[in-house]
């Protein structure tokens, strides 16, 4: 007799664990349904280069242009300012940015061929080009952006 109220016991415990373990994974299936949970929902635009340069991601088109605001946040002029994103667009814009000055450059990222929808995520790395002050010498600094598609064209 004994042993059937351990039986019992052991049972009842199982149980009670068992529904309450069925009560959280439904209320997580609740959450992932509604959307609650959804990382990329909160993922936000971000640039990131090395020490003396700003970058903020100015914003991205469903036909693939990656809008990126460039800050020069060193204390002596920078020309040449050259940004390949990807490798794809090859330094297009040369600009010279004073200290503290900005510019707005423009990489084609994916292909307007494959167009991206509105909300749809995109990472990248980014090499940024300027005179090192040698002639026919350039330095060059890598970074990484993402991005969500925001821009209808």
């Amino acid at each position: 007799m004994n042993g059937m109220k351990r039986a019992q016991a052991a049972m009842e415990y199982l149980m009670t664990y068992g529904w309450a373990l069925l009560v959280i994974v439904l209320v997580l299936g609740a959450l992932i349904y509604l959307g609650v949970l959804n990382p990329q929902g909160r993922m936000q635009d971000m640039c990131n280069l090395p020490i003396g340069f700003g970058c903020e991601v100015a914003g991205l088109s469903t036909n693939g242009t990656l809008y990126l605001k460039v800050t020069n946040q060193q204390a002596t002029q920078l020309t040449g300012l050259g940004i390949d994103c990807d490798g794809v667009n090859g330094l297009v814009d040369k600009k010279t940015l004073n200290p503290g000055d900005f510019a707005i450059f423009q990489c084609e990222i994916f292909p307007s061929t494959s167009p991206r929808n509105i909300g749809d995520f995109v990472n990248g790395d980014m090499t940024i080009k300027f005179d090192s002050g040698v002639p026919g010498q350039l330095k060059s600094i890598k970074g990484t952006y993402s991005a969500k598609v925001s821009i209808e064209e």
